[in-house]
């Protein structure tokens, strides 16, 4: 999966599970992480990054319990150094996002054994939970550019 152009005009991806630097010679470099890979972000100055995983289970969120639970990783971007690992209890935390100026992740939140979910935003630096939104309806999200803005994309529209 391709996820975005670094500055320096490398491809950002992730092959297979693994987080991977695709020069512009085709050059596929594998970055330091070694734990399985669903999504990355980055902020705009490109030197912090947020980790999404995956489910290991291949049941529904709805029919899993609380011990099926996992976070996302803040790191320092390129060396992969964690900073934070996020947790909240009895929820899966999917699709992190760092807003541009790396302040905060807005992250899916979606509770273990139960068809609910939200939209919680972390303190990048503290890891302390500061929003929490209601999200059943949410189908994606992002930052607008140089601003701490979330958009909500709502499904159907």
């Amino acid at each position: 999966m391709l996820e975005r152009f670094l500055k320096s005009g490398d491809l950002l991806g992730i092959a297979g599970d693994r987080p991977v630097k695709i020069s512009s010679k085709f050059k596929v470099t594998p970055l330091p992480y070694r734990d399985r890979v669903n999504f990355i972000s980055l902020n705009a100055a490109e030197d912090r990054c947020a980790v999404s995983t995956f489910s290991r289970s291949s049941k529904l969120t709805s029919e899993q319990s609380a011990k099926d639970e996992f976070g996302f990783k803040i790191l320092d971007f390129p060396k992969m150094k964690v900073r934070h690992h996020i947790l909240v209890p009895g929820h899966q935390l999917t699709k992190a996002i760092l807003s541009p100026d790396g302040k905060w992740v807005a992250s899916r939140a979606d509770e273990c054994g139960k068809y609910t979910g939200h939209i919680v935003i972390h303190d990048v630096k503290s890891g302390r939970e500061i929003a929490r939104r209601n999200a059943k309806e949410i189908s994606d999200m992002i930052f607008l550019p140089g601003k701490s803005v979330l958009i909500l994309g709502i499904k159907g529209t």
